[in-house]
């Protein structure tokens, strides 16, 4: 069985790469790109297999990369100049980056517009959007809804659909600055091993590269946040 798994990973790239209408038909299909994650994980030792597995999952999950030839042919036909390397505009207005960087359309021309169903609140991305918006909007901001001492007791009233989970619960904590920064110097002060007190000043530093990467400058920073808490206490230890 194991013989067979290489040629048949070069037969399906050669065909996905050769027709567009199959590639786009397979992309969609999540369980072949599970199959080849298991694939590229059970043979992570066997460097061409993993080799393949990792072109397929390229060519399905990022179709631009499948259509590179097709458009830089159309380019050298017309005679005008292959285009620079570029970035979308989100990304070079959102960061500081060392370099001058071209950037381009904000959504991918490649992207597939999936209509939406009448059982649109049903689809997972909507319904965490929707159980996070709820229970932001209930508890006033995320610094109300972070102070509660027992959230499962106070969200009993909720449907479960509106229930938030303990991932969801440590997505909050690590994302608002002020609990985080705080977060990490308890532990500090807390901990009992120096790995555990590597662990939070790693954690400090993101927060603190966060800051230099970002453009806008905003009064939740954390060199501003850290001016008005305690930290002294954590640093000296």
């Amino acid at each position: 069985m194991e013989s067979i798994v290489l040629p048949c990973l070069i037969l399906l790239r050669k065909l996905i790469y050769a027709d567009p209408d199959v590639r786009l038909s397979l992309a969609q299909q999540s369980s072949l790109l599970l199959s080849l994650f298991r694939v590229s994980l059970i043979f992570q030792n066997d460097q061409a297999v993993l080799t393949e597995a990792t072109v397929l999952l390229c060519l399905l999950l990022f179709d631009e990369v499948s259509r590179t030839d097709m458009w830089t042919e159309s380019i050298n036909n017309n005679g005008t100049v292959l285009p620079s390397f570029s970035l979308p505009v989100a990304v070079v207005r959102r960061y500081h980056l060392p370099v001058k960087i071209t950037a381009h359309h904000i959504v991918s021309p490649n992207s597939i517009v999936v209509p939406l169903s009448s059982e649109c609140s049903t689809m997972k991305p909507v319904s965490d959007m929707l159980r996070m918006s709820w229970n932001l909007s209930w508890y006033h901001g995320t610094e109300n809804l972070l102070q509660l001492k027992n959230y499962e007791k106070q969200a009993e009233t909720f449907l479960d659909t509106l229930k938030l989970s303990s991932e969801d619960i440590l997505i909050l904590k690590i994302t608002h600055t002020t609990y985080g920064l705080q977060d990490s110097l308890n532990s500090i002060i807390q901990a009992v091993s120096h790995r555990d007190v590597k662990a939070s000043l790693i954690r400090l530093s993101f927060y603190a590269l966060n800051d230099r990467l970002d453009l806008k400058c905003i009064s939740g920073s954390c060199q501003t946040i850290l001016k008005s808490i305690v930290w002294q206490k954590a640093i000296n230890r």
